[in-house]
């Protein structure tokens, strides 16, 4: 990325760090953004995106200046979304680069499945708890990649609101990539309550499903897993994924018992 600063993006985004540090409602972060010449839409487009750019908070709590910035947050989509979007605030040009939550519900109801498919990949983007209830509500879509993608944001929002309806993933969807990716944002998100689905899980029709299920339970790392993480000791299999000719693309690296073993073993220290 090529970089070019001209002195009042950096100003807008110390404003937003600064007032976070004094923990100013977000109404009075606005009128701060406004001062600086920014419409109301805009000032809240680009707190929006700020909020977003963990990267950028990084950079700037850091004291670097932009002529520092290492080649990992130049690759940082995140960060770039949050420069090009200040540039275009501080022109007064409307930003293009993030659509509003409104805009993107109404992208969910598209009847083109990729339209549904860039529209919750888009809120996975932005870091928006208010975005769960949509992501949510995507996990019904009859489109595999949308309910992927929803799963994945999810897993990135952390957000609790969502375990209950990742249950019900595991538990309903047909697709394995859809279940086993709903495994690991359970794990990720960390709530006990989805223990038993996680159990549940260890007895799964598909190997790779019980396999995932182990990864999960060990990150999830409560012991009330050993029974069932016991019972894989006898499963032998090693999960593969087959292409559409039978040929072997992916296998495990574990058999399933050995993975157990192994788990068991975390479980327990």
């Amino acid at each position: 990325m090529d970089t070019v600063w001209n002195g009042k993006e950096d100003t807008l985004v110390h404003t937003v760090l600064d007032a976070w540090a004094a923990d100013e409602a977000e109404d009075k972060i606005l009128d701060r953004l406004c001062a600086l010449g920014l419409n109301r839409q805009l000032a809240s487009r680009a707190l929006d995106t700020i909020a977003s750019a963990s990267s950028t908070a990084v950079l700037f709590h850091a004291g670097l200046r932009p002529d520092q910035v290492t080649s990992d947050l130049d690759d940082d989509p995140l960060f770039t979304l949050a420069l090009e979007l200040a540039r275009e605030a501080v022109a007064g040009e409307e930003p293009t680069a993030l659509r509003s939550l409104t805009e993107l519900a109404g992208a969910l109801k598209s009847e083109d499945a990729y339209d549904r498919q860039d529209a919750v990949y888009e809120l996975g983007q932005t870091s928006n708890q208010s975005a769960a209830g949509l992501l949510i509500a995507a996990l019904s879509d009859a489109d595999n990649y949308v309910r992927l993608y929803a799963v994945q944001a999810l897993a990135e929002l952390g957000s609790r609101q969502a375990v209950g309806a990742l249950c019900g993933v595991v538990d309903d969807d047909a697709d394995r990539s859809v279940v086993t990716n709903a495994l690991k944002a359970l794990a990720r998100i960390g709530d006990r309550a989805a223990l038993p689905t996680l159990v549940a899980a260890t007895r799964h029709a598909d190997p790779a499903v019980r396999y995932d299920s182990l990864t999960a339970l060990g990150d999830l790392g409560d012991a009330g897993a050993v029974p069932a993480v016991e019972a894989l000791l006898k499963d032998d299999t090693r999960p593969v994924e087959l292409d559409e000719d039978g040929n072997v693309t992916q296998e495990a690296q574990h058999r399933i018992c050995d993975y157990a073993d192994k788990i068991l073993r975390g479980l327990r220290a």
